[in-house]
């Protein structure tokens, strides 16, 4: 819908708008302020009730009319979001320029109900166009487009299968594409199945699979194409051959907004949904002292696993977080549940004990505005009693887990990680092949350098010297000592200015230049015999040629002082390090014994990272996190110091705790040190070398012992480098969160089983 525009004399105003919006969607509004050159505008924009808006962006560019003149061009763009349907008209919009005010026509937007259906279809049956010629229609679709960070949408696949298909397709197979920046729920059924018509009469079968989809962060969310994999027979025989078939949905797009910074009510955590609270109590009487269970239930529609703890303050008593529990409604593709949140309180004073109302601010996407869901007061009656003395350590010490007290620091490396130790395995064959070849000698011929050569040539007759010998020594010994390749001295020009370079005269350039010329004409013309002297001229130019060249640069003092300086200042850095972990680990020590196992496990974390090849540093984070309650940090923690010491057995002995049987932990972490299968293979190879070379000196057969004693020392090395590759801990994980395991990679398939938090999982496949 276009405004009306508004022309004065400085100053010219238009309106576009979206004419028909959905309730779900966005409004579009474009308004575009025109002034004179160097004239600025100002635009006050009206109240968009009931819009709420979205973004606003402001572009300036300059353009030139029919009259040639130069106008300025203000563009603002308003993105609203309806809350109500119905025709809504908004007032002007007032620019302002130079002392002129004008105004806008009205803006009239018409606000639709949500097109989520016919009959209760999905909005992907309804909207999506059929392709007429194509035998099966592949679509993807998300509604609604348009969604607040936390608000739920609906991902939709649909495969439309025309009735001459229908009954002949085989193995039908959605695959989901991987989903980033989303979180997903699968319903109880996700697939249903109905039946359409198609422009020209042509039925179809629609496959709709739903999946609830929420995502956790503004922008635009591309969600990858999903493949269906079916298959058609090639006749109506039942035993007819097949031919496979593979179709790729359209990209699905998320614009996704975070809600309104006005209206925000203080104490807001990011829920959005629509809540409501109560609060639960285990019993309305109790004793100063004597803990109680408190419950506040959050239920409603939303993305209710990311609702966060409400804030909880009574006075008179004392409350600590216990945990949380969440429940979903499994029969509804819209997501729905409660979460509870538990506390411990504990009664610090007889009397009546009022828990307060908790307050529990959210944002409504479907009002688009913010509310609080509030509970309602509880009133406890509390009898005299006695308060126990709060202590920070616990109860159960007897049960409480050892740890290591002494920081030993990092692991040395192993013997097989210096290069030395390849050389000297390197080195081993040498006494054998020694021995074998000492019986046939070669005589080797020493080549000499050009420069020998070249003076070689100068105490030679001149009758006995080819002008091409002259000038292949000449021009080797001078690449030589200026520091260049005889390749790059193919062109007659290149040796003078190579030389220049190098720091010889310009008279002496000119020399090698008249020398090259002169031993060009010699050898390549009749007979290629030197000229008288030539040969004694080539060496005089050469010995100049070594005279005025700069010399190579050595390595300079202050290069050599930088250096010693930071191999003195090596060990003082590692001390300084060694020294920080040590600080940190008696720290987490003391912590633990204290039972602040919080602390203690934060001392620790910091030691794994400055000496993440401390043994100590890992199993003690582990220890400490499994006593805080953090199971999965617990797993992780144990995991790394068992692959650091195999035959640890404290570290095996509690990593069951997670869940993990002793049998599949060996299997996952044998208990065999890599290094010993390694050093066994490198003293089998050195040792059966050795005594090759012992038989070869008797002139004894060998050929049984080296391939023996090799083969056995390759196999034992091989054995504990794979030992030592699984050591690496590249294959294995540890579950952060409870998830299910599928039996096929599809949309709808079984779940195999679940994956509960902290326990070890074997990475077979990376993607």
């Amino acid at each position: 819908m276009f405004g009306t525009i508004a022309v004065l004399a400085q100053l010219a105003i238009s309106v576009s708008a979206t004419d028909t919006v959905a309730l779900d969607g966005v409004a579009e509004i474009t308004v575009r302020v025109t002034t004179s050159a160097g004239i600025a505008s100002a635009l006050v924009p009206p109240s968009f009730r009931p819009f709420m808006l979205v973004r606003h962006a402001l572009s300036h560019q300059v353009e030139i009319d029919l009259h040639g003149q130069r106008r300025m061009l203000a563009e603002h763009r308003y993105s609203l979001a309806p809350t109500r349907e119905g025709s809504v008209v908004l007032p002007p919009f007032v620019a302002t320029a130079a002392g002129e005010t004008i105004r806008s026509a009205r803006v009239r937007i018409v606000v639709r109900r949500n097109p989520g259906g016919r009959g209760g279809r999905p909005a992907i049956v309804v909207r999506t166009r059929i392709d007429t010629d194509a035998l099966v229609n592949f679509r993807a679709y998300v509604s609604p487009e348009t969604v607040f960070v936390g608000q739920q949408a609906k991902y939709q696949l649909g495969v439309f299968l025309d009735e001459s298909v229908r009954d002949r397709i085989r193995r039908m197979e959605a695959l989901a594409p991987d989903m980033r920046r989303v979180m997903a729920y699968d319903p109880a059924q996700p697939l249903e199945v109905f039946q359409l018509t198609a422009t020209g009469g042509r039925r179809y079968e629609a496959h709709v699979y739903q999946r609830a989809v929420v995502p956790l962060a503004p922008g635009r969310i591309a969600i990858p194409p999903a493949r269906l994999l079916y298959s058609l027979p090639l006749t109506f025989s039942f035993f007819s051959r097949e031919e496979n078939y593979e179709l790729k949905s359209d990209s699905a797009i998320i614009i996704a907004i975070d809600p309104p910074l006005e209206g925000r009510p203080a104490g807001y955590s990011g829920s959005v949904g629509q809540i409501s609270a109560s609060v639960r109590l285990d019993t309305t009487a109790g004793r100063v002292g004597d803990p109680l269970a408190l419950t506040v239930r959050l239920s409603g529609e939303g993305n209710v696993k990311l609702w966060a703890r409400p804030e909880l303050n009574i006075p008179g008593a004392s409350v600590v977080p216990a945990g949380d529990r969440v429940t979903l409604a499994s029969d509804r593709i819209q997501i729905r549940g409660t979460k509870d949140f538990e506390w411990v309180l504990t009664p610090e004073r007889d009397g009546q004990l009022i828990v307060p109302s908790v307050e529990y601010p959210y944002f409504d996407p479907s009002s688009r505005e913010y509310n609080v869901a509030k509970t309602v007061p509880e009133t406890l009656s509390i009898a005299s009693g006695s308060l126990a003395t709060l202590d920070t350590t616990r109860s159960d010490t007897t049960a409480r887990l050892e740890i290591r007290s002494t920081y030993r620091g990092e692991l040395r490396a192993p013997l097989y990680a210096d290069e030395k130790f390849w050389l000297l395995l390197a080195f081993a064959p040498a006494p054998a092949l020694t021995m074998l070849i000492a019986r046939r000698p070669a005589s080797r011929r020493r080549r000499s350098s050009h420069a020998a050569a070249l003076k070689s040539l100068a105490a030679r007759r001149d009758d006995e010297t080819l002008a091409a010998e002259i000038r292949r020594a000449f021009i080797g010994a001078s690449a030589v000592r200026i520091g260049v390749s005889m390749p790059d001295l193919a062109e007659r020009s290149a040796l003078p200015r190579m030389a220049r370079r190098a720091g010889v005269s310009a008279a002496t350039a000119a020399e090698i230049e008249a020398m090259l010329d002169m031993m060009d004409r010699a050898a390549f013309g009749p007979g290629g015999r030197a000229p008288s002297g030539l040969a004694r001229r080539a060496h005089d130019l050469y010995r100049a040629i070594d005279r005025e060249t700069r010399p190579i640069r050595r390595v300079g003092t202050a290069s050599i002082v930088v250096v010693v300086a930071l191999i003195a200042a090596a060990p003082l850095i590692a001390a300084t390090r060694l020294d920080s972990a040590r600080e940190d680990f008696t720290s987490g020590v003391r912590a633990y014994e204290q039972g602040h196992y919080t602390v203690a496990a934060h001392a620790f974390a910091a030691v794994s990272e400055v000496a993440p090849k401390s043994p100590d540093a890992w199993a003690n984070l582990g220890t400490a996190a499994w006593a805080g309650g953090d199971s999965t940090l617990a797993a992780v923690g144990w995991h790394r110091a068992l692959l650091l010491e195999p035959l640890a057995l404290d570290v095996r002995e509690r990593i069951p705790l997670t869940g993990i049987t002793a049998r599949d932990l060996a299997a996952l972490v044998p208990p065999v040190p890599p290094r010993a299968l390694i050093l066994a293979g490198a003293f089998m190879w050195i040792a059966s070398w050795l005594w090759t070379a012992v038989r070869a000196a008797r002139r004894a057969r060998v050929t049984l012992h080296v391939l023996g004693g090799s083969a056995l020392a390759l196999f034992l090395a091989g054995s504990g480098w794979a030992l030592d590759a699984r050591l690496q801990g590249r294959d294995i994980g540890i579950v952060q969160r409870r998830a299910s395991a599928q039996v096929l990679p599809a949309l709808s398939a079984d779940t195999a089983f679940f994956l509960q938090t902290a326990e070890t999982a074997r990475i077979l496949e990376r993607r």
